[in-house]
């Protein structure tokens, strides 16, 4: 009788501590939440890496099949570029003598040392525009030689399904954004590595020999007690959900891509038995024929800088000789110039007759009545917003600048002062193609501005685009786009530069002064578009501004900079741009001093001025002893961005 009681009593007892409380209830949700979020995040995982290497595969094919026409263009538009370039300092040298003329030969000697100055930096550009050619075509002929003979193999569909199972597998196991502890994030690390690896090699024995090794690998840690199980729980289930909505934007950016973009385009010709890439070959090579002609004129219009500069300058007097001496993770923000190129001729099928028509009588009054083109060009401009611009929102504005460049045409001698154009009469005399007045109504407002009468003219002005004289004249026209602010560094008004302080994971915008590259406003700009979000590409394409790109754990982020700040930068003053803008701005714990720049493995020495190194990409590395890993830098970068403007 006393045996059942006890035993009755111990039941009991078992009973009573094996009963389910709220803490354990909340325990084993928490455990579920989290396997469930970890099985999300492999997932997601897995769709990045598939598509990231989907479209670094793809583009390094259709660079290869375009290879040799693109590279003919390059190489034609490389040395236009250049003849560009000494147009421009001829007229910036014939400029400054003519509104500060020189009373004393002493002055104009400092004159002419800085047209020396400019012409030495643009003798400097050609010979590393060279020199990089050479390393690039140094560098595919040796991965050539390296693919040369390697078997493109099929996975079966089910040995397929077994890889990605495998990879999932594993990313749940070891990916380093899960790790709870930082020795545990550099050895899940260096695992991911291994397995991304293996992944891309198709290695499906190994990938499940390890993901059978990771069975169990999850130590419980039973001598804490719940309550701090269920707070570590529930701060590691916060972590896991902030990483898992940074892989959702990372997965929606590659998709909103321009190559993914192109990708979809390839694959739908080829479902209706079309070879997209080798039409695209074929407008380049006719590209290539055109181009050509702009060498003519390219150097033409040199020939007549020089003479005019000639004549400025007292015969020639500072002309002397000049110093002779003188497989990678797919990037969707790095720009793609092949890839815009097969857009355009995408969109460029849908435009009839009509335009190449528009496109040619551009091309006309570009010789014959250039201030109209300048109309045109201001037009186009404004009529890719759908809301003003600023520089180009009411009628005094738009006038400002258009005068400013006619009086410089009066100035350098390409028209007498009597035949100087105003704007009242470009407009009348373009009054078929463009206008002045509302671009939009609707009950409540009425917005004005300048604009193309028709579509066609639009399109048309995009292909005239291609062609030097029209280039030349745009950019002339970029160059008066920014607002109008004063420099305190100059002691003078100037049109800024508007560019990306960064751009990538953020939109930090800036205007810039033109001539020394000082800084006169920083903003966000959550929503809506300025004169910068709608002509960065062709910022960029004319060398008004450049770009450089940081790789950053999995993701990049890219800054630009005027032509004298990357005259100017060291690596150590790149990388304290960076810092300040990116980690200081978000309060990320790291210091610049824990920071440095690599490219191609090796660390860059930061009193390198950065216009001897061979790429505009470098890649960011934290010292061991930093608060925070660059994968954690990462995580949290992304998070406090994207919710920096939310309620």
């Amino acid at each position: 009788m006393g045996d059942a009681h006890d035993t009755a009593v111990v039941v009991a007892q078992t009973q009573l501590i094996l009963a389910d409380i709220p803490e354990r209830n909340r325990l084993r949700e928490l455990v579920a939440l989290l396997n469930e979020k970890r099985d999300d995040i492999a997932a997601l995982d897995l769709e990045i890496e598939t598509l990231q290497y989907q479209l670094g595969e793809f583009e390094a094919r259709y660079r290869d099949r375009l290879y040799d026409e693109h590279r003919t263009l390059k190489r034609i538009e490389s040395l236009v570029r250049h003849f560009e370039r000494w147009c421009e300092t001829l007229r910036e040298a014939i400029l400054d003598e003519i509104d500060r003329p020189p009373p004393k030969r002493q002055k104009k000697r400092k004159v002419n040392k800085r047209v020396l100055e400019r012409a030495k930096r643009i003798q400097e550009a050609r010979a590393r525009e060279l020199e990089n050619r050479r390393d690039e075509e140094a560098r595919r002929e040796q991965r050539l030689l390296e693919e040369d003979g390697e078997a493109q193999q099929k996975s079966a569909p089910d040995r397929q399904t077994r890889l990605k199972a495998a990879y999932r597998s594993l990313a749940r196991r070891y990916h380093p954004d899960l790790a709870r502890q930082e020795d545990e994030r550099v050895r899940f690390g260096a695992m991911m590595t291994k397995i991304n690896e293996l992944y891309r090699q198709g290695d499906l024995e190994r990938l499940e020999l390890l993901a059978t090794q990771a069975k169990g690998g999850e130590i419980d840690e039973p001598n804490v007690p719940i309550e701090q199980q269920i707070v570590t729980l529930e701060a590691r289930l916060r972590w896991f959900t902030t990483v898992h909505e940074n892989m959702i934007d990372e997965r929606r950016t590659l998709e909103a891509s321009k190559t993914c973009q192109l990708l979809r385009d390839v694959e739908q010709a080829e479902a209706l038995g079309r070879d997209l890439v080798a039409e695209l070959k074929a407008e380049l090579q006719e590209r290539a024929l055109v181009a050509e002609g702009d060498v003519r004129v390219a150097v033409r219009t040199l020939e007549s800088e020089v003479n005019a500069f000639n004549r400025k300058t007292a015969g020639g007097a500072i002309v002397k000789p000049l110093d002779r001496g003188v497989g990678k993770r797919f990037d969707p923000y790095a720009d793609k110039a092949l890839v815009r190129f097969a857009l355009e001729e995408l969109e460029k099928v849908h435009f009839d007759g009509e335009a190449t028509q528009c496109a040619e009588w551009v091309l006309q009054i570009a010789e014959s009545h250039p201030p109209l083109l300048r109309a045109l060009l201001f037009a186009y401009v404004a009529d890719l917003s759908q809301f003003p611009l600023p520089g180009l929102e009411r009628y005094d504005d738009i006038k400002l600048r258009f005068d400013l460049l006619e009086d410089e045409r009066c100035k350098l001698g390409e028209v007498k002062a009597s035949e100087r154009w105003t704007f009242e009469r470009a407009l009348v005399e373009g009054d078929q193609v463009i206008e002045f007045g509302p671009k939009q109504a609707s009950e409540k407002v009425v917005r004005m501005g300048l604009k193309l009468r028709n579509d066609a003219m639009r399109h048309g002005m995009l292909l005239a685009l291609r062609r030097h004289a029209i280039r030349r004249e745009f950019k002339r026209v970029l160059s008066v786009l920014g607002e109008k602010k004063a420099c305190a560094e100059c002691q003078t008004d100037v049109y800024t530069v508007p560019l990306y302080r960064l751009r990538g994971l953020d939109a930090l915008r800036a205007l810039v002064c033109p001539h020394c590259a000082t800084t006169l406003h920083t903003y966000w700009m959550p929503r809506g578009d300025d004169v910068q979000a709608v002509l960065n590409v062709a910022f960029i394409d004319f060398e008004i501004i450049h770009e450089w790109s940081f790789g950053i754990g999995k993701a990049t982020v890219a800054t630009q900079l005027t032509t004298k700040e990357q005259d100017d930068m060291t690596v150590g003053e790149l990388k304290k741009r960076l810092h300040a803008d990116v980690f200081r701005r978000n309060n990320i714990e790291v210091t610049a001093a824990q920071v440095w720049l690599e490219q191609d493995g090796d660390k860059l020495p930061e009193k390198r001025a950065i216009v001897d190194l061979g790429s505009k990409s470098v890649v960011v590395r934290f010292a061991s002893d930093a608060g925070v890993s660059v994968g954690d830098a990462l995580e949290l970068l992304k998070h406090r961005i994207r919710t920096r403007f939310s309620d």
